[in-house]
């Protein structure tokens, strides 16, 4: 057995914060536009938690620097995104007593000035983020009691409306976003606390309209989701920690259509799950972790819900959310985990050998120029044939796709800089590499 991640040190809020509360979620994104991977995490710690933001220096054992707190209150789900729409990345989170968003200057050293709230009172537990309405700007879905739904009124600092309060009964924990029917419509995932009633699923039926569908599952408490195309199919399948019975994956068979492919964890208490290709064989590999025993565990998958057993990461802590990414740029997905006991930011580096290549493969040739890019990139077959192209994000989840005859070139102006993961397919025949996207 490999362990493939190797522990490079632990981010301590106790250096800033006198009671730093529970660590739910580490979410990884470039901040100031260096090209640097950075960290945002939170604090749930009641009135005295808050948003906490370290700069990166991406280098081969990466160092993150403390750079400010956001906030003062217990908060949940950071989440990065550009919400103004100036190119410069901004952070939201769901807090106690609102939804709250920082719009960032994309300096060196960024500032971060507190906009119009997208919702003041009521505690949030959840908050994920997607352009709902393809309109361009990024909408918001948070909730606890119910799942609601904002919308993005655009402009330099944005007003929010809320659209919908979804609701089935249960109270929530998480949510995501995906295409569920191939419509090119974000739906809507949720997870459900407490009552036991598995997940809730609802159909975007564009202009802010929604269908309860049938859900994958009916029953658990299910408080953390993870979508991500295990078997190569186009349809995302979804991973689910269910808090007590274990970390189950899901296919999607069809337009909401599911089955129940694997529970990796039978039985034990599961708080976050993930999906990303750690070993760089184009297949999704699985992370989870085991509250029961303390541990992260990771499964090498085959691309056909086939998973094989790496062990579990160390330290031994109480892990809660899940979040990969590339933290040192050497194009392999390391990991970052947000601990309870103790508090903070725990992340490892992916030490695995890669099976990929960059640009050549001895089974057919392909030339990637130039990599890296920064606006656009091509794409040739030595010979003129038929092929498809997916882009997969530092998560393993597809961000663009192209079918082309010989050669084709790929916009890749609105990706933010960063390594991302390629797969070609000829036939029966496929290969993956590395694309660097640096402005």
């Amino acid at each position: 057995m490999i362990m493939i991640f190797c522990l490079v040190g632990f981010l301590n809020p106790d250096d800033f914060l006198t009671t730093p509360g529970q660590c739910y979620e580490p979410i990884i994104a470039d901040l100031n536009k260096d090209g640097n991977p950075d960290i945002v995490a939170n604090s749930n710690s009641y009135p005295t938690g808050a948003i906490y933001v370290w700069l990166g220096n991406g280098q081969a054992n990466p160092t993150f620097t403390y750079l400010t707190n956001l906030g003062l209150s217990a908060c949940y789900s950071p989440r990065v995104a550009d919400f103004n729409n100036d190119g410069n990345p901004d952070i939201m989170s769901a807090f106690y007593d609102g939804i709250f968003v920082w719009y960032g200057d994309g300096q060196p050293t960024p500032t971060f000035t507190q906009g119009t709230s997208v919702a003041s009172g009521g505690w949030s537990l959840f908050l994920t983020i997607g352009d709902l309405d393809g309109d361009g700007d990024t909408d918001v879905v948070s909730g606890r009691q119910d799942v609601r739904v904002y919308e993005n009124l655009g402009g330099p600092n944005p007003n929010w409306s809320m659209r919908n309060t979804l609701d089935d009964g249960p109270d929530y924990h998480a949510a995501v976003l995906g295409d569920l029917d191939g419509d090119s419509d974000l739906d809507i995932i949720a997870g459900c606390q407490n009552a036991l009633q598995g997940v809730d699923v609802w159909r975007n039926n564009g202009g802010f309209s929604w269908t309860l569908m049938t859900p994958p599952v009916s029953s658990g408490e299910f408080i953390d989701l993870w979508l991500g195309d295990v078997d190569g199919d186009g349809d995302p399948d979804l991973a689910g920690a269910n808090n007590g019975a274990g970390a189950y994956v899901y296919e999607l068979t069809g337009p909401f259509s599911w089955i129940q492919r694997n529970n990796m964890l039978a039985g034990r208490q599961c708080w976050g799950v993930a999906f990303a290709d750690f070993n760089g064989d184009g297949n999704l590999d699985l992370v989870a972790n085991d509250v029961t025993q303390r541990y992260v565990n990771l499964w090498l998958g085959n691309g056909a819900f086939g998973w094989a057993s790496e062990g579990t990461l160390l330290p031994q802590a109480y892990y809660e959310n899940l979040w990969p990414g590339d933290l040192n740029k050497d194009g392999k997905i390391d990991l970052t985990g947000g601990a309870w006991s103790p508090t903070g930011v725990q992340t490892w580096l992916n030490d695995y050998p890669m099976s990929t290549d960059d640009g050549e493969n001895e089974a057919f040739p392909v030339a990637v120029w130039p990599n890296p890019a920064s606006s656009q990139v091509n794409f040739s077959l030595e010979t003129q044939a038929p092929f498809s192209l997916k882009l997969y994000d530092a998560t393993g989840r597809p961000v663009l796709e192209k079918h082309a005859f010989g050669s084709c070139d790929l916009d890749i102006s609105g990706l933010s800089p960063g390594i991302y993961l390629y797969r070609v397919n000829q036939g029966e025949k496929a290969i993956t590499g590395r694309l660097s996207i640096a402005r």
